[in-house]
């Protein structure tokens, strides 16, 4: 079968490449314009129904109106001149949140080149804003907002920095200045600030291949077009990925083209130079191109499809985890594999068979086979004493490795990035509040029968304020049946920190249990 599907390509290359063309083009298009719909980068979706953060988050809101995907945006309100604040300020502080609240981004001024789909639904909104506490020392007063949109889509960005402009100059008016921070307002900052890094960081990854396939080959096609097939292949592959999402009602991380681009590129990449080695060979030995080709595929075939099956079914069982971001991004990125070994074994013998000769133009020492090169004397020296180099390699492993103890790893945005407008504020807050002032916890109480009186909730309140790691616990808000309760909680630590880990999962959940009124349930929500 294998066989069969090669010698077509190979006889028919012309026909293949422009069927690989239109659809791969096609399908990039349509993932380009719908991928919005599928992806998401709202952890909620992914976390097991059971668990208690999920939990949290669908009584959030059934009881008291939390919009599905909205995140925290955190603002620092202040005065110009630096000064503490006035209550004249604080009011205008209250009106300026009062404003927010009803922000609306104008969609028609934004300037996202390429969006695509409803941009609408992609910019996103404000969905509520309150005003909150006052620093320590008066100088500034928070206010949070809650952003429903995907704080990783360009358009979503665009808007928020539209609205940060905005809310900017209504600030001004009253003497006050104002900053954000926390999804989306982070996110915007970070893509403003990387941008040039980015360039560099896929110049120097693509600029690497095109080096080392000269350096192998001596050729500029054989190291430009690899890399432009494996490039139209990887586009391609999302959109089969985004497609595949949308007919099964999935919704994919944000993460997950980004991965399925490199994972595709590094074994895209390994799939061409196997087949470009043999093809050198088969001419060498005075085969036609299409025969060459043919040959070629004919020989590393069986090698891309064990490869490619291998990794596939790596990735496969990913579906069976019990993390919902797991189950989606392992048959992604097994479904690209996929159509990458289809390329392997149709889209790139076909290439091969119409280049020929011509992939490895001017070089001409192609023609001539060494048999004292550097790989070779290299493998009859390992070959040689192959436990003395196994050993060498083993040691040299070894030490590199001891470069990861004591390695500390961190989810955090506003710390791991450059430094920006966003990282500043969160700077601001850390250094007055704390750190997880900027993004607290959200304690729920719920009472299956009866009312919950705010004074039942008093030793509750006390208990999570004497938790060591707890920096701040705010007054409760009830629902308006009053079956129901949430107070905040600000740790000290930022919330993707280990330590604030540790504190939700141990003290802080058993307290809150303990203390709880009565025949009441808690739950412990947010990041």
């Amino acid at each position: 079968m294998l066989q069969r599907v090669i010698t077509y390509a190979t006889h028919r290359p012309k026909r293949v490449i422009a069927a690989w063309l239109v659809a791969v083009v096609a399908l990039a298009m349509i993932g380009g314009a719908q991928s919005y719909r599928v992806t998401t980068d709202d952890i909620a979706e992914f976390l097991p129904d059971g668990s208690e953060s999920a939990l949290a988050t669908r009584y959030a809101q059934q009881a008291f109106g939390q919009q599905k995907g909205a995140h925290t945006v955190t603002a620092v309100v202040e005065r110009s001149d630096g000064r503490a604040l006035t209550r004249a300020d604080r009011a205008a502080v209250g009106a300026l949140s009062e404003r927010l609240a009803t922000a609306t981004p104008d969609v028609a001024r934004l300037d996202v080149k390429g969006a695509a789909g409803d941009l609408d639904e992609r910019a996103g909104r404000i969905v509520a804003a309150e005003a909150g506490p006052v620093a320590p020392d008066g100088r500034f007063q928070l206010v949070g907002l809650q952003w429903k949109a995907d704080a990783t889509d360009p358009v979503a960005q665009e808007a928020f920095r539209q609205l940060r402009d905005r809310a900017a100059g209504a600030a001004r008016v009253d003497g006050l200045r104002i900053g954000f921070t926390g999804s989306v307002a982070t996110m915007a900052d970070f893509e403003e600030a990387s941008t040039g890094m980015k360039s560099l960081s896929q110049a120097l990854l693509f600029g690497s291949i095109l080096f080392l396939s000269l350096l192998f080959f001596r050729g500029p096609l054989a190291a430009v077009v690899p890399v432009l097939a494996i490039a139209l292949v990887a586009g391609g592959a999302s959109g089969l990925v985004v497609l595949a999402a949308l007919a099964l009602g999935l919704k994919l991380d944000t993460s997950t083209p980004q991965l399925i681009t490199v994972v595709l590129v590094g074994i895209g990449v390994d799939y061409f130079l196997f087949l470009l080695f043999r093809l050198r060979e088969r001419l060498r030995a005075g085969e036609d191109r299409r025969t060459a080709a043919e040959s070629a595929a004919g020989s590393v075939g069986p090698v891309i499809a064990s490869a490619a099956l291998a990794i596939v079914a790596a990735f496969a069982t990913m579906a069976v985890a019990e993390f919902g971001q797991f189950q989606v991004i392992g048959p992604s990125v097994a479904i690209a594999v996929l159509v990458m070994l289809l390329a392997g074994v149709t889209l790139m013998p076909a290439i091969a068979a119409v280049g020929g000769r011509v992939l490895f133009w001017p070089s001409r020492s192609w023609q001539r086979e060494r048999l004292d090169g550097p790989a070779a004397r290299l493998g009859r020296r390992i070959a040689g004493s192959p436990g003395r180099a196994a050993l060498a390699v083993a040691a040299a492993l070894v030490l590199l490795a001891t470069a990861a103890i004591g390695t500390r790893m961190s989810y955090d945005a506003d710390r791991s990035g450059p430094d920006t407008p966003a990282t500043r504020t969160a700077d601001r807050i850390s250094a007055a509040l704390s750190e997880g002032a900027r993004d607290p916890l959200h304690v729920y109480v719920k009472a299956p029968s009866g009312e919950i009186s705010l004074a039942s909730l008093r030793p509750l309140r006390e208990g999570l304020a004497a938790v060591d790691g707890v920096s701040a616990v705010g007054r409760p808000a009830a629902t308006p049946d009053r079956h129901g309760a949430r107070i905040d909680v600000a740790l000290e630590d930022g919330p993707v920190t280990k330590a604030a880990m540790d504190v939700v999962r141990g003290p802080l959940r058993a307290v809150a249990r303990e203390q709880a009124p009565a025949g009441s349930t808690v739950l412990i929500g947010g990041t």
